[in-house]
């Protein structure tokens, strides 16, 4: 069963809202505590970065700062109203953070993960109920 002291991380999600005039892209911060989060660092055999990162988020523990809409609803919304909820996808245009961080602008660094797959589970007791994100 999973509870706050198995999932005492907290990550940043950064859904992307599309570009502004100039052309630079947008994103929308939410700030998920109380998640299980794994990060894998290493290096390829050519010596080139093979980080990764999952998390998991717990409908009974984890928080968010904001309301979750499912992405087919969240992307029909003007960016306005976009910026009050947040979504999952893995279409590549999402970040992951491990960390809290509110800052609209993308943060850099290695704790910056592109969003590669979500996956709803819905088995099983309700307070095993969660997603499964990972990021590369």
């Amino acid at each position: 069963m999973a509870n706050k002291r198995v999932c005492p991380h907290t990550v940043t999600i950064y859904n992307y809202l599309g570009e502004d005039a100039s052309g630079n892209a947008q994103y929308s911060p939410t700030v998920l505590s109380f998640v299980h989060l794994h990060l894998s660092r290493g290096v390829s055999a050519n010596g080139t970065p093979s980080d990764s990162t999952r998390f998991h988020f717990f409908d009974d523990v984890s928080t968010a700062s904001k309301s979750f809409m499912p992405y087919d609803e969240w992307q029909k919304l003007p960016i306005e109203e976009k910026k009050q909820s947040w979504t999952l996808n893995a279409q590549g245009l999402d970040f992951l953070y491990a960390g809290a961080c509110q800052d609209e602008a993308l943060p850099q660094g290695e704790n910056l993960f592109r969003i590669t797959r979500t996956v709803r589970f819905e088995m099983g007791r309700k307070c095993l109920w969660h997603w499964k994100v990972e990021a590369e």
